[in-house]
């Protein structure tokens, strides 16, 4: 038979660190399949905007490989977007863990290793990296949505991280609200 509708849930993408950082991998990657690198180094974490618990699980996963860590972010605090009951636990977890903490800063190039630029008054420190993760937070994924339009008659339905990459209870709330309009 024939659809009635259409439901198109294709999730969101990671976007990529600047051209300036090639070395930098993704948060995804880190969390998926660690990395290729001994337990001895150092590495990086830059968390853009976020402030959400994928940058910090890469930096406690990076820690507990044995890397000296360091989370990086232009954000005046850490982990505006952590829920409050959750914060302080991870600050405890990564304050184990040896990771360092560099709030209010931005990433530049430094030959081998990355400058961290503080984002008010401008004062910098050279940070040693072996492994550099880059979280640029994501984008949708509309491209079947967009081919649909065109292609399919019967209504079309757009949920979860494809309007916008956010937390799960919205993209459950639509899906519920996409199903009972079908």
């Amino acid at each position: 038979g024939e659809a009635s509708s259409v439901i198109i849930a294709t999730g969101s993408a990671p976007l990529d660190a600047p051209t300036q950082f090639p070395t930098a991998v993704s948060v995804e990657s880190v969390l998926s399949r660690g990395v290729e690198h001994g337990a001895e180094g150092s590495a990086v974490v830059y968390d853009e905007r976020e402030g959400f618990w994928p940058a910090f699980s890469a930096a406690e996963k990076l820690a507990a490989l044995g890397l000296r860590t360091t989370l990086v972010t232009p954000t005046p605090g850490i982990g505006a977007r952590i829920p409050h009951e959750s914060l302080a636990p991870l600050l405890r977890r990564l304050d184990e863990a040896g990771v360092a903490l560099l709030p209010g800063h931005r990433l530049v190039p430094d030959g081998p290793a990355v400058r961290a630029v503080a984002t008010v008054g401008g004062e910098s420190r050279s940070l040693p990296v072996d492994v550099l993760v880059w979280h640029a937070g994501r984008r949708v994924r509309e491209d079947l949505y967009r081919l649909g339009r065109r292609q399919v008659e019967v209504p079309m339905h757009l949920i979860g991280d494809a309007v916008s990459p956010r937390r799960i209870s919205h993209a459950i709330l639509e899906g519920y609200r996409a199903g009972a309009a079908v």
